[in-house]
């Protein structure tokens, strides 16, 4: 490398320290000759308002969980902590304890910027439901359970007093999603499927959530 090339690669790394400080992120390493973008989980810490976010970087510790496995955060200088992020879509439908994938690019400036993927839009992924409100349904009444969505590990609540697409008939009583049953002794499922339209989430279907009579 000659002379010259030292040069302009030292300045530029100064530049880009620079920024970095600017925007708050001294403690960044300064980007190599080589760009290598990471990419990886972070868990979101805080929702920061317009689709940014406050998130921690994430490592998998085999040995947690009685053996299981399970995510951890990371700790500085490897893995990024408190970071900013936002997600590709500018999507304000992330919560706190989230756990979503992330990827790295450079800015238009030439710094560092954090991508993330919240839920994607029309993807049905499965939840677990507990019933939050509404009646049974009957002769004189209509069924009107509505429930609080949670991730599988509830650690993460999506929404709450959301009601069920699928449509239920008319004037009939209804076992609710995870309602224990006398006879025969059995517990219906708290399972169900969701997704996000327009930012707003969507309870497709509440698979425990059944007719207690047959209209016919």
């Amino acid at each position: 490398m000659t002379e010259d090339l030292r040069d302009l690669r030292d300045d530029d790394r100064a530049r880009q320290a620079a920024e970095a400080a600017a925007r708050g992120r001294a403690d960044e390493p300064p980007i190599p000759e080589v760009y290598v973008p990471r990419a990886g989980v972070m868990k979101i810490t805080s929702d920061d308002g317009d689709g940014a976010y406050t998130c921690t970087q994430q490592r998998w510790d085999p040995s947690a969980n009685s053996a299981a496995g399970g995510w951890e955060a990371g700790e500085k200088p490897v893995y990024l902590v408190g970071v900013t992020c936002r997600d590709y879509r500018s999507r304000a439908t992330g919560v706190a304890d989230q756990y979503v994938r992330f990827w790295e690019q450079l800015a238009t400036d030439g710094t560092r910027e954090y991508l993330i993927d919240v839920t994607p839009e029309d993807t049905a992924f499965a939840v677990m439901l507990t019933k939050d409100g509404g009646l049974s349904g009957g002769e004189a009444q209509e069924c009107g359970y509505t429930y609080t969505v949670k991730d599988l590990t509830e650690t993460v609540t999506f929404d709450t007093a959301v009601t069920p697409q699928v449509p239920r008939l008319h004037f009939i009583e209804y076992w609710y999603a995870g309602e224990t049953r006398d006879a025969p002794a059995s517990t219906t499922s708290r399972c169900g499927l969701a997704c996000y339209f327009s930012g707003t989430l969507i309870l497709l279907v509440a698979y425990g959530e059944v007719a207690k009579d047959s209209p016919c």
